[in-house]
């Protein structure tokens, strides 16, 4: 690298790499569990394979690490969520400017019984009608 300041070359032993833009278009599942831990395949262009990848939440400062598969596609583990809600997903390579392409994930509360009915049955199983 070169910098021109005051008639004078200042060189540096550093280098730049410049990118196309990444850009996510789909993600595959849609929603998954606050408890986090879905793996999500993201689909997009122009991925390449880095050290530094990122997944990103909406915009929290908490990423996670991506898994690079092709140029057009990445995975990563949903982080947890404090609750229910959607998130836009974007990816980084540098962990500091990230896409913008607006898809969302929807995180959704964990399903739990309540009850069940009836609370007795045959041990043999079924629905109870002959046939």
């Amino acid at each position: 690298m070169e910098l021109l300041s005051h008639g004078e070359t200042l060189r540096s032993g550093g280098s730049f790499f410049f990118h196309a833009r990444m850009w996510v278009s789909a993600l595959a599942p849609l929603l998954g569990p606050v408890e986090g831990g879905t793996r999500l395949s993201l689909i997009g262009s122009q991925f390449r394979e880095s050290a530094t990848l990122r997944c990103r939440f909406e915009e929290s400062s908490a990423t996670v690490v991506a898994r690079y598969i092709t140029s057009s596609q990445l995975e990563c583990a949903t982080p947890v969520q404090a609750g229910a809600s959607s998130r836009v997903v974007e990816v980084s390579m540098n962990a500091r400017q990230f896409s913008s392409g607006g898809v969302g994930f929807t995180y959704v509360a964990s399903a739990s019984v309540s009850s069940v009915w009836p609370e007795r049955g045959a041990a043999e199983g079924g629905d109870g009608t002959a046939g």
